[in-house]
């Protein structure tokens, strides 16, 4: 397997299955917490290997359902444990 470097993210299958994940994710404004996970790991390989556009991408789905001060859209505490 090929050593991941910073900036050397072309052709790796690290940022092509992050690239593959946040295309499939759709916003219909319910917050999911595997899509929540998908976009985290995409944010770091975006860091990792200088991506900005991904990063932006992943940023953007997570910033759209969770207000700054950490309340989700949609999501009601007292439905949960």
């Amino acid at each position: 397997m090929r050593e991941a470097s910073r900036g050397s993210g072309e052709g790796s299958p690290c940022l092509d299955a992050a690239r593959a994940g946040m295309a499939r994710l759709g916003n219909d404004g319910a917050w999911r917490y595997e899509h929540g996970f998908l976009a985290l790991a995409a944010w770091r390989a975006a860091a990792a290997f200088g991506d900005e556009p991904l990063g932006s991408r992943a940023l953007g789905y997570v910033s759209a359902l969770v207000q700054p001060d950490g309340r989700i859209s949609g999501y009601r505490e007292d439905e949960y444990n």
